[in-house]
Protein backbone atom coordinates (compact mmCIF):
# COMPACT_ATOMS: atom_id res chain seq x y z
CA UNK A 1 0.00 0.00 0.00
CA UNK A 2 1.36 3.38 -0.95
CA UNK A 3 0.60 6.34 1.20
CA UNK A 4 0.75 9.84 -0.23
CA UNK A 5 1.92 12.36 2.29
CA UNK A 6 1.84 16.08 1.83
CA UNK A 7 3.13 18.69 4.16
CA UNK A 8 2.74 22.41 4.30
CA UNK A 9 4.65 24.80 6.45
CA UNK A 10 3.10 27.99 7.63
CA UNK A 11 5.15 30.65 9.32
CA UNK A 12 3.43 33.41 11.22
CA UNK A 13 5.28 36.28 12.73
CA UNK A 14 3.79 37.56 15.95
CA UNK A 15 3.10 41.26 15.72
CA UNK A 16 3.56 41.44 11.93
CA UNK A 17 0.80 43.11 10.00
CA UNK A 18 0.10 43.61 6.34
CA UNK A 19 1.25 46.92 4.93
CA UNK A 20 -1.01 47.91 2.08
CA UNK A 21 -3.17 50.74 0.91
CA UNK A 22 -6.37 50.68 -1.13
CA UNK A 23 -6.82 53.39 -3.76
CA UNK A 24 -10.25 53.76 -5.33
CA UNK A 25 -9.64 54.45 -9.04
CA UNK A 26 -13.31 54.46 -10.08
CA UNK A 27 -13.71 57.52 -12.36
CA UNK A 28 -16.52 60.02 -11.82
CA UNK A 29 -19.53 59.27 -14.03
CA UNK A 30 -18.63 55.62 -14.60
CA UNK A 31 -21.07 52.85 -13.67
CA UNK A 32 -18.35 50.17 -13.63
CA UNK A 33 -14.55 50.16 -13.79
CA UNK A 34 -11.77 47.60 -13.73
CA UNK A 35 -7.99 47.73 -13.76
CA UNK A 36 -6.17 45.17 -15.92
CA UNK A 37 -2.51 46.09 -15.72
CA UNK A 38 0.07 48.59 -14.57
CA UNK A 39 3.44 49.96 -15.57
CA UNK A 40 5.57 53.07 -15.16
CA UNK A 41 3.22 54.64 -12.62
CA UNK A 42 0.12 54.09 -14.75
CA UNK A 43 -2.77 51.74 -14.08
CA UNK A 44 -4.74 50.65 -17.17
CA UNK A 45 -8.17 49.17 -17.69
CA UNK A 46 -11.69 50.19 -18.62
CA UNK A 47 -14.62 52.19 -17.31
CA UNK A 48 -18.24 51.94 -18.39
CA UNK A 49 -19.29 55.41 -19.49
CA UNK A 50 -22.80 55.54 -20.88
CA UNK A 51 -23.46 52.21 -22.56
CA UNK A 52 -19.90 51.36 -23.63
CA UNK A 53 -16.64 50.42 -21.96
CA UNK A 54 -13.86 52.92 -22.56
CA UNK A 55 -10.16 52.05 -22.36
CA UNK A 56 -8.14 54.36 -20.19
CA UNK A 57 -5.45 54.82 -17.62
CA UNK A 58 -4.94 56.34 -14.21
CA UNK A 59 -1.88 57.74 -12.48
CA UNK A 60 -2.75 56.73 -8.93
CA UNK A 61 -6.05 58.57 -8.37
CA UNK A 62 -9.61 58.40 -9.67
CA UNK A 63 -9.32 62.05 -10.78
CA UNK A 64 -6.34 61.22 -13.04
CA UNK A 65 -8.48 59.02 -15.38
CA UNK A 66 -7.63 59.54 -19.07
CA UNK A 67 -10.14 58.15 -21.57
CA UNK A 68 -8.21 56.61 -24.48
CA UNK A 69 -11.20 55.58 -26.58
CA UNK A 70 -11.60 57.67 -29.73
CA UNK A 71 -15.01 58.67 -31.09
CA UNK A 72 -16.49 55.85 -33.18
CA UNK A 73 -14.82 53.05 -31.20
CA UNK A 74 -16.85 51.11 -28.64
CA UNK A 75 -16.11 48.66 -25.88
CA UNK A 76 -12.36 49.09 -25.49
CA UNK A 77 -10.00 48.07 -22.71
CA UNK A 78 -6.33 48.72 -21.95
CA UNK A 79 -4.22 45.81 -20.69
CA UNK A 80 -0.66 47.11 -20.15
CA UNK A 81 1.40 50.31 -20.03
CA UNK A 82 5.06 51.18 -20.36
CA UNK A 83 7.13 54.08 -21.64
CA UNK A 84 4.16 56.34 -22.30
CA UNK A 85 2.36 53.71 -24.38
CA UNK A 86 -0.73 51.69 -23.56
CA UNK A 87 -2.03 48.56 -25.34
CA UNK A 88 -5.30 46.71 -25.36
CA UNK A 89 -8.19 45.97 -27.63
CA UNK A 90 -11.55 47.21 -28.82
CA UNK A 91 -14.60 45.48 -30.25
CA UNK A 92 -15.30 46.04 -33.93
CA UNK A 93 -18.76 46.57 -35.38
CA UNK A 94 -19.10 42.82 -36.03
CA UNK A 95 -18.13 41.91 -32.45
CA UNK A 96 -14.53 40.79 -32.92
CA UNK A 97 -11.72 42.06 -30.72
CA UNK A 98 -8.97 44.08 -32.39
CA UNK A 99 -5.55 44.88 -30.89
CA UNK A 100 -4.67 48.55 -30.47
CA UNK A 101 -2.04 50.93 -29.15
CA UNK A 102 -2.17 54.42 -27.60
CA UNK A 103 0.42 56.96 -26.55
CA UNK A 104 -1.48 58.69 -23.76
CA UNK A 105 -4.42 60.19 -25.68
CA UNK A 106 -7.48 59.06 -27.63
CA UNK A 107 -6.04 60.89 -30.66
CA UNK A 108 -2.95 58.67 -30.62
CA UNK A 109 -5.02 55.50 -31.27
CA UNK A 110 -3.35 52.94 -33.60
CA UNK A 111 -5.21 49.87 -34.83
CA UNK A 112 -2.75 46.93 -34.72
CA UNK A 113 -5.22 44.42 -36.18
CA UNK A 114 -3.65 42.72 -39.22
CA UNK A 115 -5.52 42.54 -42.51
CA UNK A 116 -7.36 39.23 -42.76
CA UNK A 117 -7.33 38.36 -39.06
CA UNK A 118 -10.62 37.55 -37.34
CA UNK A 119 -9.41 38.41 -33.81
CA UNK A 120 -6.41 40.16 -32.27
CA UNK A 121 -5.49 41.37 -28.79
CA UNK A 122 -2.45 43.23 -27.47
CA UNK A 123 -1.43 42.20 -23.95
CA UNK A 124 2.03 43.66 -23.33
CA UNK A 125 4.11 46.72 -24.22
CA UNK A 126 7.73 47.61 -23.57
CA UNK A 127 10.36 49.75 -25.30
CA UNK A 128 8.19 50.49 -28.34
CA UNK A 129 7.22 46.84 -28.92
CA UNK A 130 3.80 45.30 -28.40
CA UNK A 131 2.88 41.62 -27.99
CA UNK A 132 -0.33 39.63 -28.04
CA UNK A 133 -1.99 37.24 -30.43
CA UNK A 134 -4.15 37.12 -33.54
CA UNK A 135 -6.19 34.60 -35.48
CA UNK A 136 -4.90 35.12 -39.02
CA UNK A 137 -4.61 31.45 -40.00
CA UNK A 138 -7.52 29.77 -38.18
CA UNK A 139 -6.02 29.58 -34.69
CA UNK A 140 -4.19 31.87 -32.28
CA UNK A 141 -0.59 32.83 -33.03
CA UNK A 142 1.62 34.87 -30.69
CA UNK A 143 2.64 38.08 -32.44
CA UNK A 144 4.94 41.07 -32.00
CA UNK A 145 4.22 44.57 -33.30
CA UNK A 146 6.39 47.68 -33.50
CA UNK A 147 3.68 50.34 -33.54
CA UNK A 148 1.67 49.39 -36.63
CA UNK A 149 -0.38 46.53 -38.07
CA UNK A 150 2.12 46.27 -40.95
CA UNK A 151 4.98 45.59 -38.49
CA UNK A 152 3.42 42.26 -37.36
CA UNK A 153 5.89 39.44 -36.71
CA UNK A 154 4.55 35.93 -36.14
CA UNK A 155 6.17 34.41 -33.01
CA UNK A 156 4.35 31.08 -33.26
CA UNK A 157 6.67 28.12 -32.53
CA UNK A 158 6.91 25.45 -35.22
CA UNK A 159 4.73 22.45 -34.42
CA UNK A 160 2.52 24.26 -31.91
CA UNK A 161 -1.22 24.55 -32.45
CA UNK A 162 -1.89 27.68 -30.36
CA UNK A 163 0.34 30.38 -28.94
CA UNK A 164 -0.13 33.72 -27.18
CA UNK A 165 2.30 36.34 -25.95
CA UNK A 166 1.39 38.18 -22.76
CA UNK A 167 4.46 40.01 -21.51
CA UNK A 168 6.85 42.20 -23.44
CA UNK A 169 10.27 42.77 -21.87
CA UNK A 170 13.45 44.29 -23.20
CA UNK A 171 16.75 42.56 -22.49
CA UNK A 172 19.89 44.53 -22.00
CA UNK A 173 22.67 43.65 -24.43
CA UNK A 174 25.05 43.53 -21.48
CA UNK A 175 22.91 41.10 -19.48
CA UNK A 176 23.78 37.47 -20.33
CA UNK A 177 20.95 34.99 -20.70
CA UNK A 178 21.19 32.02 -18.39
Amino acid sequence: MKILLSAAAFVFSVGASAQWTVVNLHPAGATHSSAHGAGDGQQVGAARLGGDYHAGFWSGTAQSWVDLTPVGISNASATDAHGGQQVGYYTSGIGNSRACLWSGTAGSFVDLHPLGATVSLAHGVHAGKQVGFDDLVGHFHAVLWSGSAASRVDLHPAGAYLSRASVCLALSKSAPLS
